[in-house]
């Protein structure tokens, strides 16, 4: 036993790993496609391991010793030779945000889960979005079984957070911070704090102004990476005659976990018995699925975190109490060394904390990175009321320093919505302006001066309008243009000193030293950016507001689809997909054919807005993504016979008596053809030892002078290399 550095124990039924200490010089275990359920680290602590338990077909690991982790491809630190390869397990430990961390928070997590114990957070955060008067707060009320109110409640302006306590059936006490967003759509762009994917969304639709859920659905799957969502009609008794299609939506949004027609305030006098049981029925039903998704919840059902994250909380929760709207990131770190958490734990828990709503933490910004906010209501609070203070629609978006002071600490209006809630110092001020010019909701030109595009005028007559004579484009967004999509373009543009106008709608380009200058404008009910380009160079500006729009679309999920859309000659109002012209381009197709069956040459349609160069660049690029997907499903078509050839292999393994070269490499192509047992993928650009073996030699005759063959051996070889050369065409090898 001592001289074994190698086990290879696929497809066998083995259900638990035990015992492996007795192999002092074990270093490579396979174990994939067992029915392996958990693993007990103490059992392989010793070993230098390769430990191989992949496969969702077979092994069901769920812990190793730690809690959370759905969608772990591999453990292991590229800097060690030792690693764990658990692809396609449904793992539940460690968490996923600590094993994304690598090998030493992983190390920490288990040291202090054996040291402390570890118990669920129990907290979760579900979050109410819709357009103003849908009925938000009315659901919320009877979610915490209140009393419906009769009609419709005052809107909600900013954020309305109420905490909830649910014990499940398991008689655990859960913690549900409830958030209601305000619904005026200026308000949107202050929802980009806190959207993230471990929360739980409520949809709720106006059913008496036939809203369109789709808005709402398209930001989740957006911005929140298509979290669990429950989609409630509500007003159902005041609803219009068009009844939106709910199949059609949740094959569409599959992410949408139930959907309900609902009445949350008192449903109408005149309305008939029955339907009033119908609709009691159904808030009744939405409050059980919501109290299911809350149950089922990682942080509730299977997450676990050692005993010190909760002293940590609680120090949080502390602050807060105490009347804190944030804390110093310094003040966090030293609480957090007080109590034994490093670094690395830290922000692990900074990432959590975030999650369920203890503390808003923006880490992209240096001055940012200082600043921990514990009431994300004050954040909210005072960039809503800079945003939509008359003052500031008066002003035009232009602010100074003494107008925000004004702003901020002065209560100047009747208005309730503008009333002030919150006490801002002189040092908070630096840290909400950075706090907006984070998420580009304003840009200072100046020390004295703040620009917010959302405020700026709705309407201008540009003299650009007119002109006809400039090179067009459109940006198209299929289902979903973001609302801060156009304050980010307008801000970055003002950031490079390249706008000379800017409204609400729109803004004129301008670059002196091309001589060219540009009309953009923003159409949020056609979800299209147009441009229009005028002057010595169009193409070079072109370019350069293209270049930002795409910059600024890979800061969203993608699932957010784009395309650009070159406009036809002599064609009104027909256009060609930029898409299309790049797919026909590619093919060598020389025309595209418009609406009435004309034909248009494609290379000239792609050169009046960018050059050949730039053509062939994206040409490349989208070959490469065409050709992973092309070749993804070729793959799908032949891994029956790349199996077969790692099973020859292994067959012929034992055969090779001496170590060399060629035995190393065809130990390396049996463990790649291991790796990529029923994955959907295979990397592309990858040295295979499989190519090397069978590129190297057409058959055994070549290794005679260098192995010892057993007589069947050359026969074998010769049947693996048919297999390998009927492949070779599909991955392109």
């Amino acid at each position: 036993l001592k001289n074994i550095n190698q086990i290879h124990l696929s497809h066998n039924f083995i259900e638990s790993i035990i015992n492996f200490n007795i192999f002092p010089n074990l270093s490579n275990i396979n174990l994939s496609f067992n029915c392996i359920k958990s693993i007990t680290i103490e059992e392989i602590n010793k070993i230098n391991y390769k430990l191989k338990v992949n496969s969702e077909a077979f092994n069901k690991i769920k812990y190793i010793n730690v809690d959370y982790l759905i969608y772990l491809i591999k453990i292991f630190d590229k800097n060690h030779d030792s690693y764990i390869d658990l692809a396609n397990n449904p793992l539940q430990s460690p968490p996923t945000h600590i094993v994304q961390q690598g090998r030493e928070a992983m190390l920490q997590w288990w040291e202090r889960k054996g040291r402390e114990g570890v118990k669920p957070l129990n907290e979760v955060r579900v979050l109410f979005l819709g357009w103003g008067n849908a009925g938000k707060t009315s659901v919320m009320r009877r979610v915490l079984g209140q009393e419906p109110t009769q009609g419709d409640e005052d809107s909600t302006h900013g954020i309305n957070l109420v905490p909830w306590q649910v014990k499940t059936q398991s008689e655990q006490n859960v913690k549900v911070n409830l958030w209601d967003f305000g619904g005026q759509e200026i308000q949107h762009h202050t929802h980009q704090f806190f959207l993230a994917e471990d929360c739980i969304y409520v949809v709720v639709v106006n059913n008496r102004e036939n809203d369109e859920p789709r808005y709402w659905l398209e930001y989740i799957r957006t911005m929140a990476n298509a979290a669990p969502t429950i989609l409630l009609f509500n007003k159902a008794d005041q609803a219009r005659n068009t009844q939106h299609n709910v199949a059609e939506l949740m094959r569409d949004y599959p992410f949408i976990k139930h959907s309900f027609e609902i009445v949350a305030a008192r449903p109408k006098s005149d309305l008939r018995a029955e339907k009033q049981v119908y609709y009691q029925e159904n808030v009744a039903a939405f409050c059980t699925a919501l109290r299911t998704q809350i149950e089922t919840h990682p942080f509730v059902a299977t997450e676990k975190y050692p005993t010190t994250t909760f002293i940590v909380k609680e120090w949080v929760e502390a602050e807060t109490q105490l009347g804190k709207n944030h804390i110093s990131k310094k003040a966090f770190r030293m609480a957090c060394e007080s109590r034994g958490v490093n670094e690395i734990e830290q922000n692990s828990w900074l990432d959590i904390f975030k999650k369920i709503g203890v503390i808003t933490y923006i880490v992209q910004n240096l001055h940012l990175d200082k600043l921990l906010i514990l009431n994300p209501e004050w954040m909210t609070f005072a960039v809503y009321r800079i945003l939509l203070h008359p003052k500031t629609k008066a002003l035009q978006g232009i602010i100074s320093k003494n107008d925000l002071r004004e702003l901020l600490y002065q209560d100047d209006t009747d208005q309730e919505a503008f009333r002030k809630k919150y006490r801002y110092e002189d040092e908070d001020f630096g840290s909400i302006i950075e706090i907006m010019k984070e998420y580009k909701l304003c840009y200072t030109h100046d020390t004295h001066t703040l620009m917010i595009p959302s405020a700026f005028p709705n309407n201008y007559n540009s003299p650009l309008e007119e002109r006809t004579d400039g090179l067009n484009l459109k940006v198209s967004f299929k289902k979903f243009l973001p609302p801060s999509i156009v304050n980010t373009l307008i801000v970055e543009l003002m950031s490079q000193q390249k706008i000379r106008k800017s409204w609400a709608s729109g803004m004129e380009v301008v670059d002196k030293e091309l001589q060219t200058e540009a009309l953009v404008k923003f159409s949020n009910f056609e979800r299209e950016i147009i441009i229009k380009v005028f002057g010595e160079h169009p193409r070079e500006l072109l370019t350069l507001v293209r270049h930002e729009i795409k910059n600024i679309k890979r800061t969203f999920s993608d699932t957010l689809e784009m395309d650009e859309l070159v406009p036809i000659p002599n064609k009104k109002a027909q256009w060609a997909s930029y898409k299309t012209l790049l797919n026909l381009e590619s093919k060598g197709k020389q025309y595209f054919q418009d609406l009435d069956g004309d034909d248009h040459s494609v290379k000239l349609l792609l050169e009046n807005i960018e050059t050949p160069q730039q053509t062939q660049h994206s040409l490349s690029q989208s070959f490469t993504h065409r050709h992973e997907f092309r070749f993804s499903f070729r793959f799908s078509q032949v891994q029956p016979q790349l199996e077969a050839i790692r099973k020859g292999l292994e067959e012929l393994l034992p055969q090779l008596k001496t170590d060399l070269q060629w035995r190393t490499d065809l130990l390396e192509a049996i463990h790649e053809l291991n790796e990529i047992r029923d994955s959907p993928t295979l990397p592309i650009h990858k040295n295979w030892s499989i190519r090397k073996i069978f590129d190297g030699m057409k058959d055994g005759k070549d290794v005679v002078d260098i192995i010892t063959l057993a007589p069947d051996f050359a026969e074998k070889w010769i049947k693996l290399q048919a297999l390998y050369d009927g492949i070779k065409h599909a991955l392109d090898w």
